[in-house]
């Protein structure tokens, strides 16, 4: 049976989303579950109408779950600031007062055979909510659903780990696919109505792209916006080591991509071919630890 990945066509973050994301949940949603961590994409508080995942579908996704008796929190490690901070600048934060969701800040646990902390509310969970942004990326050509979930890795360890990978592009996306390991179920949503074109995650230019994909496998629907936008694995490096690995989803012959009325099967956009290191300069770390201090403390 090939794997399902749904595109949405959606013009705007209103209430006709809210009603097409709805339908489709339903498809996905197992009865079964209970608790749920929605884990949006709040990298930092920059340029975030199109670095950020945008706020009214947070809020859609949040009020699903709620609306279908489950326990909801949502939870991400920020490159600066912190999640809370970053869900009040976004205007997130406002959206749910009324609603029974709370905002949490990762809290780090050791995992047996992973280098580095990922967050122990993980655990705490039957489901994964994953709603990435579609992103260009300076350094690994584009940051979609694998890519938000190096968000679980907590704080400074993310530092750590550019650090450690230097420019070795394919051991850093090996490190970022052994994520999924260790996570529940997931389900993936992707921002991509206003997109982040030419670079990023932090400094590149919005394109309008009218799209919303939805699947339970992260890998899957990564594969199908490669596609559709004409990447080839090697110019993605984590396309090219799940294709290596031979992990399921990798394949666009195993997907079945599932389109309403007008989506294109070909998406213009610009992405990175030549990507920059992964590893930071000794000046850009130490302005880095500055940058989180700083927006921790006030």
């Amino acid at each position: 049976m090939k794997i399902p990945v749904y595109l949405l066509y959606s013009i705007d973050y209103d209430n006709e989303l809210e009603n097409v994301l709805f339908e489709t949940l339903d498809n996905l949603l197992v009865s079964t579950v209970k608790r749920v961590l929605v884990k949006p994409n709040f990298i930092a508080n920059k340029n975030t109408h199109i670095s950020c995942t945008n706020p009214y579908l947070l809020f859609y996704v949040c009020k699903y779950f709620v609306s279908r008796g489950c326990e909801v929190i949502v939870g991400d490690s920020p490159a600066f600031g912190s999640a809370k901070k970053i869900a009040r600048a976004i205007g997130f934060q406002k959206l749910i007062n009324n609603m029974p969701v709370d905002i949490v800040e990762f809290t780090k646990q050791k995992i047996d055979g992973y280098p580095y902390s990922i967050a122990r509310e993980i655990n705490d969970v039957d489901l994964i909510v994953n709603v990435a942004k579609f992103k260009a990326h300076n350094q690994m050509g584009m940051s979609l659903c694998v890519k938000n979930f190096f968000g679980i890795v907590v704080g400074y360890d993310k530092l750590k780990a550019h650090i450690s990978y230097g420019n070795d592009h394919l051991e850093f996306a090996t490190l970022i696919l052994d994520i999924l390991k260790y996570l529940p179920s997931t389900i993936n949503i992707l921002d991509g109505i206003v997109a982040m074109e030419s670079k990023g995650p932090l400094d590149g230019y919005a394109k309008k792209l009218n799209l919303i994909g939805v699947s339970q496998n992260p890998i899957a629907l990564d594969t199908v916006i490669y596609t559709m936008i004409g990447a080839t694995p090697k110019q993605i490096p984590l396309w090219y080591v799940s294709n290596l690995k031979n992990l399921i989803g990798s394949k666009i012959k195993d997907i079945q991509a599932i389109k309403q009325k007008n989506i294109p099967d070909t998406l213009y956009f610009h992405f990175p071919t030549i990507l920059n290191d992964i590893s930071f300069r000794p000046d850009r770390v130490i302005k880095s630890f500055i940058k989180r201090f700083i927006s921790k403390t006030f």
